[in-house]
């Protein structure tokens, strides 16, 4: 990721886009083993039916994003 591509960005996300990259760069298993780690830490501070509306809000901004590109 450019130094540019983060100017505007707060320092919680500059580091969340810095160790998904750094992720990316890993290979497809390493994001697939993240993204487990992730689901599987949801469900256990929010229990099913949080861990579904927390997936749930994610997935409805992630297509709000995809609209506005």
């Amino acid at each position: 990721m450019r130094r540019e591509d983060l100017a505007g960005t707060t320092d919680r996300e500059r580091l969340a886009r810095l160790a998904l990259d750094a992720i990316r760069r890993q290979g497809p298993e390493a994001v697939q083993e993240e993204t487990l780690r992730m689901k599987s830490e949801l469900f256990r501070l929010y229990g099913w039916e949080g861990y579904q509306r927390v997936i749930a809000k994610m997935e409805s901004d992630l297509a709000r994003l995809h609209e506005s590109r």
